[in-house]
């Protein structure tokens, strides 16, 4: 559990999570720029508006049930390697047309109104899940020709998981921040929100920071390579130059053979070809 954890917080799949969501917000600020028909604002802004009077229906536990169960069936959904592409383009092409009409209705344009949601702590938490569920596609894809495909399978359970877990907290401040407008103003709001999500987000760095340097040192302490047979005179017969050879135990597992000799993350030989984390074939 602890080397899928490591997978995902660094090496090539942190950072192709960080390049989606960039990919995310531009495709976002482009689309939602893009002039749309008369007809299709009629009738987004219809389909907005029945999405607000549900909403303004439900009490705060709802709402955020409701934001939830349609975003994680959105991430679900993505997790599904091609089909998973297609869907993430859809619903990326859809929110933007919707963030569009937005703008036309308050009278600004649809790239403010997403630098605005930008705003939002709930913005930072839900990209990015869409994000990982669409690199985790990419991974399993991938395992079909690097021949580790239960390792990215056994992987794809734990980013549900964790994508379930994200997408809660950011339907959890969403739901939060429309409440509180509507109570307390949106400064006000979005000011609690912002202390909210900062009091969960250090310490999460913290324990990412620490998790991965107990990880390594764990990794570079067991993976100290083996020095050979190593040889000794035998001091009351210096003259025959007799030495004793000490040999590995066999009954010893070299653990060496389960991280890669390159960076030092861990694999398992059995399953994998390549290391995930900086992605150098496995001897």
């Amino acid at each position: 559990m602890s080397g899928l954890l490591a997978s995902v917080l660094e090496g090539n799949w942190a950072k192709i999570v960080i390049l989606v969501f960039v990919a995310e917000v531009v495709f976002l600020l482009i689309e939602a720029s893009v002039p749309l028909p008369i007809r299709d604002i009629r009738i987004i802004a219809s389909q907005n508006s029945q999405i607000g009077q549900t909403s303004t229906t439900l009490d705060l536990s709802g709402k955020i049930f409701f934001i939830f169960n349609n975003n994680f069936n959105i991430a679900s959904l993505e997790l599904i390697p091609i089909y998973g592409w297609y869907i993430f383009n859809t619903s990326i092409v859809a929110t933007a047309q919707s963030i569009a009409v937005i703008g036309i209705v308050q009278g600004t344009t649809g790239a403010t109104v997403v630098l605005s949601l930008l705003l939002q702590p709930h913005t930072w938490l839900e990209l990015p899940a869409y994000a990982i569920a669409l690199t985790q596609s990419f991974y399993l894809i991938a395992s079909l020709f690097r021949r580790s495909f239960l390792y990215e399978m056994v992987r794809t359970i734990f980013v549900w998981m964790l994508v379930a877990a994200e997408l809660i907290l950011a339907a959890t401040f969403e739901a939060s921040e429309i409440t509180g407008n509507s109570l307390i103003g949106v400064n006000a709001t979005l000011v609690l929100a912002w202390i909210a999500f900062t009091i969960l987000f250090i310490p999460a760095l913290y324990f990412r920071s620490r998790f991965l340097g107990r990880y390594h040192a764990q990794n570079q302490s067991s993976q100290a390579p083996y020095p050979g047979p190593s040889t000794s005179f035998v001091h009351d017969q210096p003259h025959l130059y007799d030495t004793i050879t000490v040999l590995p135990n066999p009954s010893q597992p070299q653990s060496s053979q389960s991280y890669c000799t390159n960076c030092g993350a861990h694999v398992d030989p059995s399953i994998a070809v390549y290391c995930d984390q900086c992605g150098r074939k496995l001897s």
